[in-house]
């Protein structure tokens, strides 16, 4: 004779698509922010930046104890305000005056 023994899992409708994932979280500090103590975030308010892909209300997460390197998006200072520059072999930098920080990441909200 076959009997079916309950299952202790009771479930009803169709399996959540979520499921897969339901182990995973994601802490974007973790990910975003690598060294906390020398990470800021910045809203940008200009802009000027969109040659840069950067949008008026971005924000953006820079790390200051990063070193200036070409292809990379910086931010500087000139006549004491910041400003966003994409580095290139060119471009001579006074590191005690005019770096400030690298940008790591860009948030958009969409």
């Amino acid at each position: 004779m076959f009997v079916n023994k309950p299952s202790k899992k009771r479930t009803s409708g169709f399996p959540s698509p979520a499921e897969d994932f339901a182990g995973a979280s994601l802490d974007l500090n973790q990910r975003l922010v690598p060294r906390p103590a020398s990470t800021f975030l910045m809203r940008v308010s200009s802009v000027q930046y969109k040659h840069l892909g950067i949008n008026k209300e971005d924000i953006l997460i820079i790390d200051r104890s990063l070193l200036p390197r070409p292809g990379k998006t910086i931010v500087t200072i000139v006549d004491g305000a910041m400003r966003l520059l994409l580095l290139g072999s060119h471009h001579r930098l006074n590191l005690q005056t005019d770096f400030w920080g690298v940008v790591t990441y860009v948030i958009r909200k969409l």
